[in-house]
């Protein structure tokens, strides 16, 4: 399949990968007022971060937006998933991108993902500070409900990059399902960024956001 210029290697036949497959091939653009923000603020040279990578959409925009002198660290944690992120990021010919099959998190731990899925998997939990040097330009976190926990780990690359943006899923529901707090959320991205609702991608009572740090 192509999205946005990119060749995206989807197995029909997987039944364990079905809904996300649906998801994407139903659609010529994933998100497209989010993919806008992020064509908008992403540059060349810069390093981006794709917490709950899925099968690569996002992974794939920043690679071709930071080009050859950037960097994309992608991290998702299912097999399921993995497999396909891994394969487009080949298919696509990016060099650019350093993948990690592990959960973001706020501390070194075995976790269920996804928490909110009837059959969750185990993988590796990593607070992601601990997986992160230097300079970051961009994050994207989408992961189903338990955003409170990644943003907790990510406290200190908030503190060391002023000058940083970040998208997030918000969706109060999930978070309370996954036992996180919806206001934990709230006070975390309060304290480090002012953001706005990205209109359009989603629907009633969840959004992304974007954030711009203060």
């Amino acid at each position: 399949y192509n999205m946005d210029g990119h060749k995206l290697l989807i197995d029909e036949r997987d039944v364990e990968a079905q809904t996300i497959i649906k998801d994407y091939t139903l659609l010529k653009m994933w998100e497209p007022e989010t993919t806008k923000i992020v064509k908008e603020n992403v540059k060349e040279g810069d390093v981006c971060v794709d917490i709950g990578a899925s099968i690569g959409y996002f992974t794939l925009l920043f690679a071709r937006q930071v080009g050859e002198k950037g960097k994309v660290i992608a991290i998702e944690p299912t097999a399921r998933c993995f497999r396909y992120l891994k394969k487009n990021v080949e298919l696509n010919g990016y060099k650019n991108v350093v993948l990690h099959q592990k959960a973001a998190w706020d501390k070194k731990e075995i976790v269920k993902v996804p928490l909110n899925d009837p059959k969750p998997m185990t993988a590796e939990g990593i607070d992601m500070d601990s997986l992160l040097e230097g300079k970051i330009d961009f994050i994207k976190i989408d992961v189903d409900g338990p955003e409170p926990k990644v943003l907790k780990g990510l406290i200190k690359t908030f503190e060391a990059n002023p000058k940083l943006k970040m998208v997030i899923e918000y969706y109060p529901k999930y978070i309370e399902m996954a036992g996180c707090s919806p206001k934990e959320f709230m006070d975390i991205i309060n304290k480090y960024f002012t953001y706005s609702k990205i209109p359009g991608d989603y629907g009633e009572g969840y959004w992304n956001l974007f954030c711009q740090r203060k």
